[in-house]
């Protein structure tokens, strides 16, 4: 049985072993996918026009959906939102949001979501010195809510009427 070697000139000494035939399957049905919203939203005859349609149309739907998310965080007793929140600013945000409570912990809140059916992260989701710098690391980090393209506005409202219920109780 012959041994395969990784070639010893660029790029493919770069690359040993077998390509990710999955990965890369999983990238063209990503960009499919976009191309098809994009062709859907704005109607685009070319690929590429579909593409930046859609990665535009979803960037404004998106913002719409964080928009909503942290005006109704805000207008609740207790909570903070750990980011951007001035909306003249949300074009350099993306939708998920992160917030505390001054009275509940965050595994607390994601804990009775989920009872709900309404899934959230908390914790300091991996940016340890971010939640360090915020002071919020010791006391379990933060509740964060990634809200998507294929979710609604209706959900948003959802979450924020059950977070009331789960803080104002």
């Amino acid at each position: 049985m012959a041994l395969s070697m990784a070639p010893s000139k660029f790029p493919g000494s770069f690359e040993t072993g077998t390509q990710s035939i999955e990965g890369c399957a999983g990238i063209a049905a990503a960009v499919d996918y976009l191309a098809w919203i994009g062709t859907s939203m704005a109607g685009a005859k070319d690929r590429p026009t579909a593409l930046a349609a859609a990665m535009q149309g979803l960037f404004e739907y998106e913002k719409s959906l964080g928009a909503r998310l942290i005006e109704g965080l805000l207008s609740i007793e207790g909570v903070t939102v750990r980011g951007i929140t001035d909306p003249g600013a949300f074009d350099r945000r993306v939708p998920t949001v992160s917030f505390t409570h001054d009275r509940v912990a965050s595994a607390t809140i994601a804990e009775a979501l989920a009872k709900r059916n309404i899934f959230v992260w908390s914790g300091h989701n991996y940016a340890v010195e971010a939640a360090r710098a915020l002071g919020i690391y010791d006391s379990g980090g933060a509740v964060r809510i990634g809200p998507v393209h294929y979710n609604t506005a209706g959900e948003i409202d959802a979450t924020l009427g059950a977070l009331r219920g789960i803080l104002e109780a």
